[in-house]
């Protein structure tokens, strides 16, 4: 079986101590899901509080007010939404991407993130090698609270969602 994108739900950008990531269209028991939680925090370096049920993939801190973290997990009777605690005052967003076909035990088979430039308003991914996984997934959710205003994907790669997640 080959993995095929199913979609993916992107927030809106909240303050507050709550996150919500929705869950996207066409969702069905056996998909591998990734979220991607971003909080941004003014006074002090963020946090999130990892959610029940979902795996920690990777975090990267973006500065010192800049958190991303990414989980995974394999769709079971899912909830509409997750509500993902953040730090107090932060502001936020959250999306969840499905996938089919995808490996359940190991889902990602590459991790990578974009370098925001100050003097651009655009991130980008380096590119990606060869990777063992037949059925991984290559990772690469991008969020930025700034003055970034997209990013580009590494090379060979497309951008499935069209957002900024």
């Amino acid at each position: 079986m080959s993995i095929a994108y199913r979609s993916c739900a992107i927030s809106s950008w909240v303050s507050g101590t709550t996150v919500t990531a929705t869950m996207p269209a066409g969702v069905t028991d056996g998909d591998v899901l990734l979220m991607s939680v971003y909080a941004h925090y003014s006074g002090s370096a963020p946090t999130i509080t990892d959610p029940a049920g979902w795996t920690l993939l990777t975090s990267a801190n973006g500065g010192a007010y800049d958190l991303q973290k990414v989980y995974w997990r394999v769709a079971s009777s899912e909830p509409g939404s997750y509500a993902i605690t953040v730090s107090d005052g932060s502001v936020g967003r959250g999306a969840i991407a499905a996938f089919s076909g995808a490996d359940t035990t190991q889902p990602a088979s590459a991790q990578y993130g974009a370098q925001y430039n100050a003097s651009s308003t655009n991130s980008v991914a380096p590119a990606l090698g060869s990777w063992g996984s037949t059925n991984g997934i290559d990772v690469g959710f991008f969020d930025a609270f700034s003055t970034a205003t997209g990013w580009t994907p590494p090379t060979n790669y497309t951008e499935p969602t069209g957002g900024d997640a």
